[in-house]
């Protein structure tokens, strides 16, 4: 259709979207005006750009504090307990019977940012900060008593 057109593409994955508007003078209104070759230039470069930023995030000083397994009074679907370690120079964390860690990156004093195998997941994805675990330290900042994650609270039970 010729004249105005504007169009939405999504990169999930990425967390990106582009949107275009313009006017054309395309018959076929199954042409992208830009969407596409925009989203194609640039995702593989910013997707290369954040797997290089992540990797190169450093753990603070006092990251060893954090590590142990935490006890969720009311199990969540049978899951009681809850996993922080650290491997290979990275912070990990998972759920009791879980095969692969969440990657865990600093966000704040006490904060981690979590990356979990299922992005996609409605709970932890949902705009409510989920994807945040978030750390009760002793008065002396020298030990963990709690943690919430997903909105569910924790307790230090021993370390690792």
């Amino acid at each position: 259709m010729i004249g105005y057109r504007s169009q939405i593409a999504l990169a999930p994955p990425l967390k990106l979207g582009v949107f275009c508007v313009g006017t054309t003078d395309a018959d076929d209104s199954s042409q992208s005006i830009l969407t596409q070759p925009v989203l194609s230039l640039i995702a593989t470069p910013l997707a290369s750009l954040l797997w290089t930023l992540q990797q190169n995030i450093s753990l603070p000083p006092n990251a060893a504090v954090f590590t142990g397994i935490y006890s969720y009074p009311d199990p969540i679907d049978g899951i009681a307990l809850f996993q922080v370690y650290i491997t290979d120079g990275q912070m990990y964390s998972k759920f009791t019977g879980e095969g692969a860690g969440m990657l865990m990156t600093p966000y704040l004093d006490n904060i981690f940012r979590v990356k979990g195998p299922w992005q996609d997941c409605r709970w932890y994805n949902d705009g409510m900060n989920d994807e945040f675990i978030y750390f009760t330290l002793n008065e002396a900042k020298s030990a963990p008593i709690s943690l919430v994650f997903m909105g569910t609270t924790a307790y230090f039970v021993t370390k690792n």
